[in-house]
């Protein structure tokens, strides 16, 4: 198991567990199944791992962030510097989508495919764990 994958095992997933002793400290725990961090009160003792000092601290975490793995991705569509007519794919960042353009055939830069699938293949973000490993 990766240390990211075995940290939000034990600091993320768990439920809320305030403890047995009988103090009031506000604290932040990760949801799992609302997939969010939500502030309850640690009574001061023991509990489990998923108590964090700040809602910064527990989503810096627990939350899950999608990360484009691929940079070419982040590139505006070029059509080139040739007269070609090639109907190609590019990933558009902004609205997390492949749409088509026009590819002169020469020049350009590699935010290019040709099919649907291979763009988004190439470039849907993936879903990572724990954003500081």
């Amino acid at each position: 198991m990766s240390q990211a994958l075995g940290d939000f095992e034990t600091k993320c997933k768990p439920a809320a567990d305030r403890g047995p002793c009988s103090g009031r400290i506000p604290l932040w725990a990760f949801n799992v199944t609302k997939g969010r961090c939500q502030r309850f009160y640690y009574g001061g003792c023991d509990g489990n791992e998923n108590k964090h000092y700040t809602r910064s601290q527990c989503e810096s975490t627990c939350v899950i962030s999608d990360v484009l793995t691929n940079p070419a991705c982040l590139l505006p569509p070029d059509r080139g510097m040739c007269s070609g007519y090639l109907y190609r794919f590019f990933y558009d960042a902004t609205f997390r989508t492949c749409q088509g353009f026009v590819y002169g055939g020469c020049g350009g830069n590699s935010n290019n495919f040709a099919s649907l699938d291979q763009c988004y293949e190439a470039c849907s973000p993936r879903q990572r764990l724990l954003p500081h490993t």
